[in-house]
């Protein structure tokens, strides 16, 4: 299977690129929902996650005529086998060629023992948690102090004064970190041993539906998540636009809710930014606390550094770490590849880890620079924000409706972009560059003003950025 998809990647990438990151591979495990299959090592995983997954998901899709998960594991025998024993649908045995068949019978017992561990765990738990997405592991900032400590929260005392839990924020920030750890916590806390705790994301949760209604078993579909002492959904913004969903969604957030379950979601964007959504669903997103994630800065982006280099033993000197957190600002997964790659290249090189070394390896992996924003990129981002078509934005009516958009746009294009006031005019079909400069005034004294208006616009601008951060070959 791992081999056909492979195959027909091979009409889309240059073989060059399937033999440096897709090869050698192999898959480890079948089971419900797609493929486990094992990389060479961590960074490669990574890699191969951030810039083939999507396609390489698409091609199994078109292939095998269903949706298709694509798991990766990398070849470090001890994380390997957390990953593994977490994985939905794995079983209760390792993959052959993991374990040895020697040792000692103390040692025998002892992983029998943790087997055992983990078959409850396993009963308890819906879906597969990151063991490395604990709260040990995330490092709180001034970014993230609100989230942080309103997870910390609901993991001491579930439905308690945070019920739902709504987590937002931009790509790679620590959203689903923070939602897993929940669920680590809970799993890991005997009060709670009875608790059945699922985590999910809205993608799934529409798939298991679709394929629910197929097969006729749409009884047991709710029963199963309506009978949850906890759920954790992911990305619901994913939600959006599908009437369906949300109405199964619906009903399952108001059974939990009333029989006093935690409900914890996540999503790129607040609950009244999430567009094509039903009303009553979106004020209960609200019911709660709602909390948002914020790019890290600078100290907080060295302490990240710090931990994560200790969690993987790697050696590396603070002008080093100085360096990568200057170079990268909107994206913790970003720092997190980047410290990866640089151990990587060290053993490559057979070389401890330097300044001169590190400027050498990251300067072609990771822009030191956001790309340059275009016009078009805000205009797609204000689109989305609004729920509007971008030739609404740029037309020339003059409903409410259709002037905050353009100006909350001018103003993007004035704040993010090199152009002048004229040129940014000319982009909008506007004669007068005086039309720029009265948006540009009107939406900062706005952002004064309305605190809601200033989150949207802080949001856009933090999916631009990030949006324009990414790995080069």
């Amino acid at each position: 299977m791992w081999a056909r998809i492979l195959k027909e990647c091979g009409n889309r990438l240059s073989q060059q690129t399937i033999s440096t990151w897709l090869t050698p591979s192999r898959a480890m495990a079948l089971h419900d929902s797609g493929l486990t299959v094992e990389l060479k090592n961590k960074f490669t995983a990574y890699y191969v996650e951030q810039n083939y997954l999507e396609m390489l998901e698409a091609v199994a899709a078109q292939l095998f005529e269903r949706q298709f998960k694509i798991n990766f594991i990398f070849s470090d025998t001890a994380e390997q086998m957390n990953l593994w024993q977490l994985s939905a649908g794995g079983g209760d045995k390792a993959p052959s060629g993991e374990c040895g068949n020697g040792g000692s019978k103390d040692a025998g017992r002892s992983k029998g023992r943790k087997a055992g561990q983990e078959k409850s765990r396993k009963t308890r738990l819906t879906g597969s948690l990151n063991p490395r997405y604990t709260f040990e592991n995330f490092v709180p900032g001034k970014n993230s102090q609100l989230s942080h400590a309103a997870a910390k929260s609901v993991a001491d005392a579930p439905a308690g004064s945070y019920n739902p839990l709504f987590i937002y924020g931009g790509v790679g920030l620590g959203k689903t970190h923070l939602m897993q750890a929940i669920g680590h916590q809970l799993l890991q806390n005997g009060k709670y041993e009875n608790y059945k705790i699922c985590y999910i994301s809205a993608e799934e949760f529409l798939n298991e539906l679709i394929a629910a209604i197929t097969s006729g078993s749409t009884a047991t579909f709710r029963n199963r998540y309506r009978q949850m002492d906890v759920l954790l959904i992911d990305d619901v913004e994913f939600l959006a636009k599908k009437e369906g969903t949300q109405e199964e969604f619906f009903h399952t957030f108001n059974a939990l809710y009333e029989n006093q379950k935690q409900i914890v979601l996540t999503s790129d964007r607040s609950p009244r930014e999430i567009h094509h959504l039903e009303e009553r669903l979106r004020s209960r997103f609200q019911w709660g606390l709602v909390a948002d994630i914020q790019p890290p800065e600078f100290e907080t982006r060295i302490a990240i550094l710090r931990k994560k280099s200790a969690l993987d033993k790697i050696l590396i000197p603070e002008k080093v770490l100085a360096y990568i957190a200057e170079s990268i600002t909107g994206n913790v997964r970003l720092l997190e590849g980047s410290l990866h790659y640089l151990k990587h290249y060290s053993d490559t090189q057979q070389t401890d880890i330097n300044l001169e070394l590190a400027e050498q390896a990251l300067k072609n992996i990771f822009e030191h620079e956001v790309n340059h924003i275009s016009v078009e990129d805000i205009l797609n981002i204000v689109s989305d924000s609004y729920g509007m078509p971008t030739s609404a934005i740029l037309a020339q009516k003059r409903k409410k409706s259709f002037v905050e958009p353009r100006q909350v746009a001018m103003y993007l294009c004035h704040k993010l972009t090199k152009l002048s006031l004229p040129e940014t005019a000319e982009n909008f079909k506007r004669k007068d560059h005086t039309t720029v400069l009265h948006a540009c005034r009107k939406i900062a004294r706005m952002c004064e003003e309305d605190v809601g208006l200033k989150e949207r616009i802080d949001g856009m601008i933090d999916k631009l950025r990030n949006q324009k951060l990414k790995i080069e070959r």
